[in-house]
């Protein structure tokens, strides 16, 4: 009977502990560069009509961009930043180019080899504005966004 009571003690502590353990992974927000092949960051948006939205992306405390994706396109624009981004806070804003409408922009951005995707913001943008979207905390190959 001791045995039994033993074995059964050891199976209820045993299951306790396989529940109540939790696998931490990363927060949805973050993500890493395993591939160490950089980043990419995808802008889609919608308008009444034809408007070209540019992506800027700026190191904190500068005012020019560092990097930015301007090509015109009715409903999409991209960037890739390097694998080699200093570590650092980036700021990624959303620039209404041209067009006489307002658009209402989402952005996606992910490992360039990466399965996982954080969506990073969306944003009314009118004509002629430039807003600021969200930023990028790069450290080593892990990338942090967070809304502005």
């Amino acid at each position: 009977m001791k045995k039994l009571s033993t074995l059964f003690l050891f199976v209820v502590l045993a299951f306790t502990a396989v529940s109540c353990s939790k696998t931490e992974g990363e927060p949805s927000n973050v993500f890493t560069d395993n591939d160490n092949k950089g980043i990419n960051i995808s802008l889609t948006w919608t308008a009444s009509s034809a408007v070209d939205i540019d992506v800027l992306v700026f190191r904190s405390g500068s005012s020019s961009a560092t990097y930015s994706g301007s090509s015109f396109n009715t409903t999409t624009e991209t960037v890739n930043l390097p694998k080699d981004l200093t570590d650092g806070t980036y700021i990624v804003k959303y620039q209404h180019f041209s067009g006489s409408t307002s658009a209402s922009v989402s952005s996606k951005i992910k490992a360039i080899d990466g399965n996982k995707v954080v969506d990073a913001s969306s944003k009314s943008v009118t004509q002629g504005a430039t807003v600021d979207a969200f930023n990028i905390v790069k450290s080593g190959n892990k990338y942090t966004i967070n809304q502005l």
